[in-house]
């Protein structure tokens, strides 16, 4: 054979291997379902007075029994720097005349949840501010398949006194990525804040 006839034996090979790859590359990729993070409210608990006042703050009560933060030395009755009003019996929240449109009374920020895989996934919360920043949270995972069950820790401290936000990744093992069994989890937690407390409702995702 000479060598023209080996140059096109070679091309024809070539087109023929890209040809037959890039839908099967295409095939492989719309096989893989996207991953969504499974997000949940963080609520508030109510206030910690002595906290709030080592941060600054004092608390105190209207005379329907609504409580409220305003910074140290604030006049008596101004609400000036007082943002929500929490009642202690009922554990509603609900704003005060200066809250900025658009704040979601009662809701402390938000928790998620996301499994990358049968082994790693991702959680975080992020504070909204009006109840304080974080200064220490109790958070775990737990995950369950046929194949096992486990509890991953992640108690700690935010990046910072006072961080709004806050996530890690994690890995585990309960058994599924050598079966291929699903796996279930679900996040929960409560945030220390310099105000008072924040539980998260339980994020939750499935892979």
């Amino acid at each position: 054979m000479n060598s023209r006839a080996i140059l096109a034996s070679v091309g024809l090979l070539l087109i023929s291997a890209i040809g037959t790859s890039q839908p099967a590359a295409a095939q492989a990729k719309e096989s893989q379902p996207d991953r969504f993070v499974s997000t949940s409210q963080l609520m508030f608990d109510g206030f910690d007075i002595p906290r709030a006042l080592d941060n600054g703050y004092e608390i105190r009560t209207d005379t329907a029994g609504w409580q409220y933060a305003v910074p140290v030395g604030t006049p008596k009755g101004s609400l000036v720097g007082a943002s929500f009003k929490f009642n202690p019996t009922t554990k509603q929240v609900k704003p005060t005349s200066i809250v900025t449109q658009g704040t979601v009374s009662g809701n402390c920020g938000s928790a998620t949840l996301t499994l990358y895989t049968k082994t790693s996934g991702y959680t975080s919360y992020s504070l909204n501010g009006l109840y304080g920043g974080s200064v220490y949270h109790q958070w775990s995972i737990s995950l369950s398949a046929q194949t096992g069950n486990t509890i991953v820790n992640r108690d700690g401290f935010p990046p910072f006194p006072g961080a709004l936000n806050w996530g890690t990744n994690f890995s585990y093992n309960v058994g599924a990525a050598a079966t291929n069994a699903s796996v279930s989890g679900v996040a929960s937690g409560i945030v220390t804040t310099t105000l008072g407390t924040c539980s998260g409702l339980l994020p939750r995702d499935t892979i």
